[in-house]
């Protein structure tokens, strides 16, 4: 019954993995320039899911032709290079259990209150609220942190981190 639903499983994975290859590509490199992260990050992640379980149909599909791949010295060499960087890239990220250190650094910043993260830029605080405004933030109280400023603001934490590090 299964069968009559859905055809031959051959006809639709390769279509499912080069649909999914070309938005989870054009999403990384977006999303590598950091154009439209917040709209992208979601869709890349689910469509990279979804290019996964093609990627194992077809392997499944094709299984004889890529156990081949293993006995090839080329092959070989090529799918251990991509294991290393992968796995070098994890590493350098941080912690393999999810968190990067630059994520919790930037999460203390935007924690920090103005006065901290004058300090942290080697700026007076005077001039580090002068960009702020010089930027459209309010600033009420020069105590408040960066998060709070930029919610009182309506403006996300992402956009007030470049105008604090801009020289």
């Amino acid at each position: 019954m299964a069968s009559q639903i859905l055809p031959d499983r051959r006809q639709w994975t390769t279509p499912l993995i080069i649909g999914a290859y070309l938005v989870t590509g054009l999403s990384g490199v977006m999303l590598f320039f950091h154009f439209g992260e917040s709209l992208l990050k979601e869709a890349h992640e689910w469509i990279g899911m979804l290019f996964a379980l093609g990627a194992l149909l077809h392997v499944q599909n094709h299984w004889i032709p890529f156990k081949r791949y293993f006995t090839r010295p080329l092959a070989q060499t090529v799918m251990a290079a991509a294991l290393v960087a992968g796995l070098g890239f994890m590493v350098a990220a941080g912690d393999v259990s999810g968190g990067s250190p630059v994520r919790a650094v930037m999460h203390s910043i935007e924690q920090a209150p103005l006065p901290v993260v004058a300090q942290l830029q080697q700026r007076e605080l005077s001039e580090l609220v002068g960009l702020l405004e010089g930027a459209g933030f309010k600033v009420a109280d020069t105590g408040v942190t960066l998060e709070a400023l930029a919610a009182a603001n309506q403006r996300s934490s992402r956009e007030i981190i470049p105008v604090v590090f801009q020289r």
